[in-house]
């Protein structure tokens, strides 16, 4: 069961969104503690210098090389009457509102898998007495069958064997049913549905 559970909590797509959205309110809060400090980035520049050097009349000479610059900028934040310090308490509460929602769609997964663990348990065990009730059921009818047509059981007897052989058979549809819904309800609750590969999970609960 704990393994379910576990699975439902990576797999759901409340929970996703969620955790999500913690991440988002994290980051914000991040972005706004930085911009309380100063900001520091490196500058550069490449450029090409020529130079002329004359030796008389008929004497010029050219050169050139490549000229690089570099250095670091440093912007310091300006006072903003403590609107930063509003902005992080302000996000520091809807992180923690993110967090309690979080809480919430856990404990709720928790009971919906647990709910539907049993219900598809319950389907299943339904089954497998449906299941001997129609051998049962069917072996009666046979034997009734075979003593009707020696003259030794009476019509009203053979027909109500078929009944109870007819309403037996009608339990077993009705408890496979119930495996198909409880089966289905059990992969929602773990977000399978919502993946790919959600066979696998169901069909190991089910053997």
């Amino acid at each position: 069961m704990s393994e379910l559970v576990e699975h439902a909590l990576v797999q759901r797509p409340d929970m996703i969104a969620a955790v999500a959205n913690i991440r988002s309110k994290e980051a914000h809060i991040s972005e706004i503690r930085a911009s309380n400090y100063p900001k520091i980035s490196a500058v550069g520049s490449v450029g090409y210098g020529e130079e002329r050097l004359s030796l008389g009349r008929n004497n010029t000479f050219d050169s050139g090389a490549p000229t690089f610059g570099g250095g670091l900028a440093v912007e310091f934040p300006v006072f903003d009457g403590f609107l930063r310090r509003h902005e992080l308490s302000a996000a520091e509460a809807a992180l923690g509102e993110a967090n309690s929602q979080l809480q919430k769609s856990g404990d709720q997964a928790v009971r919906e898998v647990w709910q539907a663990y049993t219900d598809l348990r319950t389907a299943i065990s339904s089954e497998a007495a449906a299941d001997a009730l129609v051998k049962a059921s069917q072996e009666a009818y046979e034997a009734v069958l075979t003593s009707y047509k020696q003259g030794f059981s009476t019509y009203t007897e053979l027909v109500t064997n078929e009944t109870k052989l007819t309403s037996a058979r009608n339990s077993l549809f009705q408890s496979r049913s119930a495996i198909h819904t409880a089966a289905t309800a059990l992969a929602l609750a773990l977000g399978d549905l919502a993946q790919p590969d959600s066979s696998p999970t169901i069909m190991r609960i089910h053997r």
